[in-house]
């Protein structure tokens, strides 16, 4: 703290009196002549007559009389020579006033009022005080980003003081300083990302200088924490396989590294979940939550090969995009079976008169083969390890059997 020397200057209104006395001469020896006063800071110019007297006046200035010997012109004359000016001379003689009395040695009194303005001047001596910062702070403090999954550089900072006439910011970082008010707010547009995966938020300190005219200052600094990294850790999705065909398919994996909600978007085809239930294109995850990506697997390979059938999905967190396999297993395209075994059965009953092989005419019972997935537009072949056998189709949902042909044998 401490005293401020202040200069001052102040015009006030200014009066004063001004008397003149001459006795008439002979000459130029009987010229009157006044001036109103001027200088050291006063400036005036006659504005009245007070009193004025050729004749035989009487008294002192301030205290005039008028005698039998007086000249009625004497007020006129003073006054046409006076007014408006700073200073005039009039001749004391018959000449100028007339003879009021013969043969009387005559002389001549005036007062006269000068006025105008008197400029005084000084110096004061203030005292200036300290400042005070009453409050330095940012808003949010932390920054930690928005629920859009996008990162936030932005933050307000906000400050007061009293008794202050300058102040600067100084990113303590960068060594930036900032020529502000002592009192304000203004908006920080250039605030960094927190580390990825660090779940630590990223700082910046600043500091407030106030300092009143006598260059006394006071500092206070703060410091912003941000938390806007949405680049998690490494994560992977699971591949999927020997899927069922056109099924719900769901992989998940554990989230982390991140310090602010971040976005999460499926691909084509995939829907996102942080609970396994609510699932849509898109939702937004929190550190350590879980993730869970939801798909239809593809129907069966068409190949009649009985090929598996695969498709690569993928899912992006943040910045970082993921890939993931489902594969649907690979249809049946084949069944084996035994025929029911036949006992105790005769042969044809026209053995005798038929020329033929007997066991040609055994015949099993009939078995139902449902468990092929996929079939070969050409039919599904049939092998058998008895050359000698032979089948005949009905198809489901129809009465009329097919005539009995060959299979390949094996």
């Amino acid at each position: 703290m401490g005293f401020k020397a202040v200069p001052w200057e102040r015009t006030d209104p200014y009066s004063t009196a001004v008397c003149g006395e001459k006795p008439e001469t002979t000459g130029t020896a009987d010229t009157l002549c006044l001036s109103a006063p001027n200088g050291g800071g006063i400036s005036t110019t006659f504005t009245s007559v007070v009193f004025a007297s050729y004749g035989t006046p009487n008294g002192s200035c301030g205290a005039y009389s008028y005698s039998g010997c007086h000249s009625s012109a004497s007020m006129g004359v003073i006054q046409s020579v006076a007014l408006g000016k700073t200073s005039f001379c009039v001749r004391a003689d018959n000449g100028t006033f007339g003879d009021p009395c013969r043969l009387t040695y005559k002389r001549l009194y005036v007062q006269l009022i000068a006025s105008g303005t008197i400029t005084t001047s000084g110096i004061d001596y203030v005292f200036v005080p300290v400042p005070v910062i009453n409050s330095f702070y940012a808003s949010p403090n932390p920054q930690t980003s928005g629920v859009d999954g996008v990162p936030n550089y932005d933050i307000q900072q906000y400050w007061s003081s009293t008794d202050g006439l300058t102040a600067t910011i100084t990113n303590n970082s960068t060594g930036f300083v900032a020529n502000v008010n002592p009192s304000g707010t203004r908006t920080l547009t250039n605030l960094p990302q927190s580390t990825a995966g660090s779940n630590s938020p990223a700082t910046r300190s600043f500091t407030l200088t106030v300092c009143n005219e006598l260059n006394e200052c006071v500092s206070s600094t703060m410091t912003v924490e941000v938390y806007n990294d949405n680049t998690p850790n490494n994560f992977s999705l699971p591949n999927q396989n020997n899927v069922e065909p056109n099924t719900f398919v769901t992989v998940s994996t554990s989230i982390s590294g991140i310090d602010m909600a971040t976005s999460v978007n499926g691909g084509p085809g995939v829907q996102v979940s942080t609970n396994n239930s609510s699932f849509s294109s898109n939702t937004t995850i929190t550190n350590n939550q879980t993730l869970y990506a939801r798909v239809t697997s593809l129907g069966f390979n068409q190949d009649p090969s009985g090929l598996t059938n695969s498709k690569e999905f993928y899912v992006d967190v943040g910045p970082l995009r993921r890939y993931f396999t489902v594969t649907t297993r690979a249809p049946d395209v084949n069944e084996t079976f035994n025929l029911p075994n036949e006992s105790d059965r005769v042969p044809y009953p026209d053995i005798d008169t038929i020329n033929e092989p007997s066991e040609q005419y055994i015949v099993s019972n009939t078995l139902s083969v449902d468990d092929i997935e996929l079939g070969n537009p050409n039919g599904v072949e049939i092998r058998t390890n008895n050359g000698n056998a032979q089948i005949r189709k009905k198809i489901t949902g129809t009465s009329t059997w097919g005539s009995w042909q060959d299979v390949r044998s094996i």
